[in-house]
């Protein structure tokens, strides 16, 4: 599977300082200047767009990577695991997260 092949077992994910980095670095090879707190700005800028559009339309789309989409989950009844009583959970709004199409071509994942 092409995952096992390109992984790496001792990356870690990205952290925000991380892609901030990334981003000014690969900004100032171009030859724009950004400051880290602009750069941090835009990410908090993204989330914010990211949290209204779903308010908004129930849905939020960064082209090419993934989709957000708000969905209900219905009600339902649980076991308790401790006491194996059931329990009512009610309906609750949701974010789900698929992948965009070209993602989920080039990394071969079905979905």
């Amino acid at each position: 599977m092409m995952q096992s092949q390109s992984m790496n077992p001792r990356a870690r994910p990205l952290r925000r300082t991380d892609l901030v980095a990334h981003l000014r670095k690969h900004l100032a090879a171009r030859g724009v200047e950004l400051t880290r707190a602009d750069a941090s700005e835009f990410f908090d800028e993204l989330y914010r767009v990211c949290v209204q559009q779903l308010v908004d339309t129930g849905e939020f789309r960064l082209p090419r990577l993934v989709r957000f989409t708000m969905q209900e989950r219905a009600a339902y009844t649980a076991t308790n695991p401790s006491t194996g009583e059931p329990v009512e959970l009610p309906a609750s709004l949701v974010v789900r997260a698929r992948p965009a199409e070209q993602l989920r071509k080039l990394m071969r994942v079905p979905m």
